[in-house]
């Protein structure tokens, strides 16, 4: 089951609108995304492949600018969400998501998969936090073959 199926049939509170940030990467209705990130939002991605150990990950603060991030993300890319396991927490803000992500870079025809995982801090319905981790390992072999 992809992001778009599973968020016609989410209702956990947390989880909604994390799988429904997964759908608009497979839909491309970016404009969705003005409802599901609070204003003040932050995406993180604290381990990512462009990190250099001492310097500041990437973040990316605040709906319009996530919005724009994303708008771009569907101009390049083709994506697919799939194996999702959601996963409520005690506390009812937050959620955690791990997923397998197909992912074609438009541009240059290449295919890429990763596993990915989130931890998602959501508030009233939107996403105030969304941390992202995904398999270092593979996205640097893939990388060192032309990518």
């Amino acid at each position: 089951m992809n992001a778009t199926e599973l968020a016609k049939i989410t209702t956990d509170p947390a989880c909604k609108p994390v799988v429904e940030f997964l759908s608009v990467l497979e839909t491309k209705q970016v404009d969705n995304l003005l409802t599901i990130w609070a204003e003040d939002c932050l995406f993180e991605l604290p381990f990512s492949h462009k990190g250099i150990p001492g310097l500041e990950y990437p973040k990316f603060r605040g709906r319009q600018r996530i919005y724009e991030l994303f708008q771009k993300v569907a101009i390049d890319k083709n994506i697919e969400c799939k194996d999702i396991e959601l996963f409520p927490m005690k506390d009812p803000e937050y959620a955690y998501v791990e997923f397998f992500c197909d992912i074609e870079q438009l541009d240059l025809g290449i295919k890429y998969t990763n596993r990915y995982c989130g931890l998602a801090h959501v508030i009233e319905g939107e996403i105030v936090l969304f941390r992202e981790f995904f398999h270092a390992l593979i996205r640097q072999n893939f990388e060192a073959t032309g990518f």
